[in-house]
Formats: structure tokens, sequence, C-alpha cells
């Protein structure tokens, strides 16, 4: 009974994380459309997370699992409830994109968050990449190239820009894109001692012809 909570558990988690990889871009006819899958599947995933949690709660009752094994039921069902959230999130997005409608098309960098980690040098990021065309050929194709980061401030009261390879121990040069409406971006970099950070730069560099690059500058805020 125990192995059956846990392949249960796994399974929804796997199809919330599996359909979340799905992502996909959009006109607003399309993304109307994923919108609309993504609310049935987070339906969906909701009512499993309940059927889940009455079957818990009948074992618990009937004696039929300890307290070790409840735990690791509860701890799937965290699992459900993150998908849940994660698809939560989608569905905000996507709308936020259907009340835009005089946005141009090409490729566009949202919503930009870092976070100061273990001490004043180390920190988290994340955004997200999209694309947006009203020509209905194109669509559906897939974004592919390369995302760089660097961060402009002063150090010893000289201007100075630290590149992702200047910032990462893996010396990375760039990040590898691929997505057919969205895709999220996080990482954590690490600044030189010294330097003092004034903005956070973005440069897309799409393959191909269908976009030109684009560079997005945000200031400096992180959180924490």
């Amino acid at each position: 009974m125990i192995l059956l909570l846990a392949a249960i558990g796994l399974a929804i988690a796997w199809q919330a994380f599996d359909y979340g990889r799905q992502r996909a871009g959009y006109d607003s006819a399309e993304a109307e459309s994923i919108q609309q899958r993504l609310r049935a599947r987070l339906e969906e995933v909701t009512r499993e997370r309940h059927q889940l949690r009455d079957r818990v709660a009948v074992l618990d009752r009937s004696g039929q699992i300890d307290a070790e094994a409840a735990r690791g039921a509860q701890e799937q069902i965290k699992v459900v409830q993150d998908q849940n959230l994660k698809l939560e999130q989608e569905l905000a997005f996507l709308r936020s994109i259907l009340k835009n409608d005089e946005a141009k098309s090409g490729i566009r960098v949202h919503g930009l968050k870092t976070e100061r980690l273990q001490d004043d040098r180390t920190y988290g990021y994340d955004f997200v990449v999209s694309q947006l065309t009203k020509n209905k050929t194109k669509n559906n194709r897939t974004v592919t190239g390369k995302i760089y980061i660097s961060v402009h401030g002063t150090k010893d009261g000289e201007p100075q820009e630290q590149s992702l390879a200047e910032l990462t121990p893996e010396h990375t040069d760039g990040l590898k894109m691929r997505f057919k409406y969205f895709q999220n971006v996080t990482g954590e970099i690490r600044l030189p001692a010294g330097f003092s950070p004034h903005s956070f730069t973005v440069n897309v560099k799409p393959s191909g012809g269908d976009h030109p690059s684009v560079t997005q500058v945000f200031d400096w805020s992180p959180q924490g």
C-alpha cells in the first residue's frame, strides 16, 4: 500500500512537471487555447491531490500506514501542490500576455528578480524570455540561440562590466535558449570583491533571421 501511494504521488508530480515543460508561445488565439489546456490540467491535478489526501486519511484511520509512511505520502502531496502552483503561475503569465493586445512582435524579457543568497557577493537571478509573433505562419516555430548576461557597476571608482563568464565558477559564456513560447531562466552569480553593481543586462541573440537580437537593462535591486 505504501508503494502504491508513492507511485501515485510520483506519477502525478511527473505528469504536472512534464506538462509544464511543454510551455508554448502565442498569438492570442494560440495563447487562449494553451490557457484552457492549462486550466483543465490544473483542475485535474487538484482532483488527484484531493484523492491522494483522502486515501492517506483512510489508511491512517484504519491503522494500515505507519508514521514514517504517512510523512512520505505528505511529501508527495507537497510535490503535487508545488506543481499546482507552477501551473497557476503559467496561467497568470499567459493572462498577462492576452491583456497586452498592442504588444509588438519579437523577443521580450520579463520580470527580472535578483536575490542575495549566502553573502553580499552571491546572488540568484530569475527572468522570463518570450516571443510574440502575429504572423500565423511563424507562431509555432521554436526559438533557439544564446542568452548573454552581464552586470555593470564600479570598482575602485571606475566603471566596469562583468560578464557571466567572469561571474560564474564554470566561466559560462552564454546560456542556451530553446522555447516555443516562453522560457524561464534562472542561475547564480558571484560578484568580485570591491565591485558595486548598478544594473543587470540581458542580451538575447536568437539563431536564424526570424527575430533580431534584444538587449534589456534592469536596475540592480535585489531582494533579501
